[in-house]
C-alpha cells in the first residue's frame, strides 16, 4: 500500500501522517516513511510499483506533502489500475486565519504576515478545487484535532484494522501516543532548524497555544486579518469558516 498524506501548511498534515504511521505499526512487518516535495511523489510512487519486492502485502509506504496531486493526473491512476486500491491519499484543510497565526509563530524562517498571503490563498483556491472530487478522505482541522474516533476514520479509509471493533483499544492507544502534549514535548526538545527524524516534528512545531482553534485572535494584528480574510473570504464562508470580527 502506499499513502499519500496532503494538506495545506499548518492544518495538521504531520498529525494525521502519524496516525498513518501508528496503524502501519499494527498493520505491516515493514513501512516506510518520509515527507517529500510533491513533484518527486509520482516518481516515487512509479518507482514503487515497478519494483515487485515493494508489492509485497507485508510491506507499505508512507508520504506526506503539502500539494494535493490529482489522482487523474499523478501516478495514483497508474497503481490503482495495476494494483486496485494500492494508493491512498488524504488532504487535511484548516481556518486560514489560524494557518497565517501558526506560521507567524513557527521560530525558524519567520516573514512578515504579508508573505503568506499569497501562498495561503493559493492553497484554499487549490483546495475549492478538489474537495467534491471523492479522491481522497477529506479532514477538516477543527473536526479532527481533539476526537479519537479520528483514527478508526482513517484506518477504515485504508481499509487497514478493519477487523477490530470500533472501539478497540488498539485505536485508543495510536490516540493517546499522539496527544499535543506528547507532541509538544517532542517539538519542544528538538534542535533548532533540525527536524526529529521520528515524527517529523521541526522546532517550534507546536506553540504555546497547542493549536487551539481561534488562536489567531490573540496573535494576528487586526489589519493582517483582514488582508488575509479579503482574499480567502469565499473559502472561508463556504467551509463554515464564518467571522464576524472582521
Amino acid at each position: 500500500m502506499i499513502t499519500v498524506v496532503n494538506g495545506m501548511h499548518r492544518s495538521g498534515s504531520t498529525y494525521i501522517f502519524n496516525i498513518v504511521k501508528g496503524i502501519y505499526s499494527h498493520s505491516y512487518s515493514q513501512f516506510g516513511f518520509t515527507s517529500i516535495g510533491a513533484k518527486y511523489v509520482n516518481e516515487y510512487i512509479l518507482r514503487t510499483i515497478e519494483d515487485r519486492d515493494n508489492l509485497r502485502e507485508d510491506r507499505a509506504l508512507l508520504f506526506k506533502t503539502h500539494n494535493y496531486i490529482p489522482h487523474s493526473q499523478s501516478a495514483y491512476q497508474t497503481a490503482n489500475m495495476r494494483y486496485p486500491g494500492m494508493a491512498r491519499s488524504i488532504f487535511t484543510y484548516r481556518n486560514p486565519l489560524d494557518i497565517l497565526a501558526s506560521l507567524m509563530l513557527l521560530p525558524v524562517n519567520r516573514q512578515p504576515a504579508a508573505q503568506h498571503i499569497d501562498p495561503i490563498t493559493e492553497e484554499c483556491t487549490e483546495f475549492m478545487h478538489i474537495r467534491f472530487k471523492g479522491e481522497c478522505l477529506m479532514l477538516k482541522y477543527e473536526e479532527f484535532k481533539d476526537d479519537p474516533s479520528i483514527v478508526r476514520t482513517v484506518a477504515d479509509h485504508l481499509g487497514l484494522l478493519t477487523h477490530l471493533e470500533p472501539d478497540h483499544k488498539v485505536f485508543r492507544e495510536i490516540f493517546d501516543s499522539l496527544s499535543i502534549d506528547k507532541m509538544k514535548a517532542i517539538s519542544d526538545s528538538v534542535v533548532l532548524g533540525k527536524i526529529d527524524q521520528g515524527t517529523e516534528l521541526r522546532s517550534g512545531h507546536i506553540s504555546e497555544y497547542k493549536g487551539v482553534p481561534g488562536y489567531w485572535r490573540e496573535v494576528l494584528p487586526i489589519e493582517d486579518a483582514r488582508a488575509l480574510y479579503a482574499r480567502v473570504a469565499g473559502y472561508m464562508t463556504e467551509m463554515g469558516y464564518i467571522n464576524t470580527d472582521l
